[in-house]
């Protein structure tokens, strides 16, 4: 199992993509889940005080905070293969050879 998370950890940002796309679907459910609280409580009854506030909110920030801490691992994925100093092309050394 851990040759498993490293293998997924190590060689791609795909881990940090999909916590972000979670989220995003997280937060768009709880967007969804408000109006069809707010629909429901105009038209059909109306339900325990603050309960609609509260699953409301935690589900829409819970989303919130989890998106932006896979956009906050995907620009520091972004950062560190920077780091690296890799070349970009090889096309890139060949040109810089025949300038001089």
């Amino acid at each position: 199992m851990s040759l498993l998370v490293n293998s997924v950890t190590s060689f791609s940002n795909a881990p940090l993509i999909s916590i972000f796309y979670i989220g995003i679907s997280i937060s768009l459910f709880a967007i969804f889940y408000i109006a069809y609280l707010g629909v429901y409580w105009i038209f059909l009854a109306r339900p325990l005080s603050g309960w609609t506030s509260v699953m409301a909110s935690i589900w829409l920030l819970g989303g919130m905070i989890i998106s932006f801490i896979g956009v906050v691992g995907i620009y520091l994925s972004k950062i560190f293969s920077e780091t690296k100093r890799r070349p970009y092309t090889i096309v890139r050394q060949i040109h810089a050879k025949n300038k001089t």
